[in-house]
């Protein structure tokens, strides 16, 4: 590999840096449009750095922790997940539970049931 290609891959290599920890930063803001558009910015560059890749020798300290960067995104993406599945169903009980209320005092009728959906 000639020097250039592995200055080269070292500045794709800090790009991909950078755009992991916006992507981590913009889970942990729930920013979803970010989240995909880094998604999107890593893949256009994972097409770059293959084109260049060849000895990985010296470089693999980095490799791996851009690899141990993604690890840390996928399962901040799986715990945000979560925590909004919890969420969606601790409001879908909310619901029913003041759906029942209504059906039990018969307030039907009344404007303020309504208000809450």
């Amino acid at each position: 590999m000639l020097m250039t290609d592995e200055a080269e891959l070292l500045k794709l290599y800090g790009e991909w840096k950078r755009l992991a920890q916006g992507e981590a930063a913009s889970i942990a803001s729930s920013d979803w449009a970010a989240v995909a558009k880094s998604q999107e910015e890593k893949k256009a560059l994972a097409g770059e750095i293959a084109k260049l890749e060849g000895q990985q020798s010296t470089l693999e300290p980095i490799l791996r922790e851009l690899i141990a960067a993604e690890q840390e995104n996928a399962r901040a993406l799986i715990a945000k997940r979560d925590l909004l599945n919890e969420e969606q169903f601790r409001l879908h009980q909310a619901t029913r539970n003041l759906r029942q209320m209504q059906q039990a005092y018969g307030g039907g009728n009344l404007p303020g049931w309504h208000s809450y959906s």
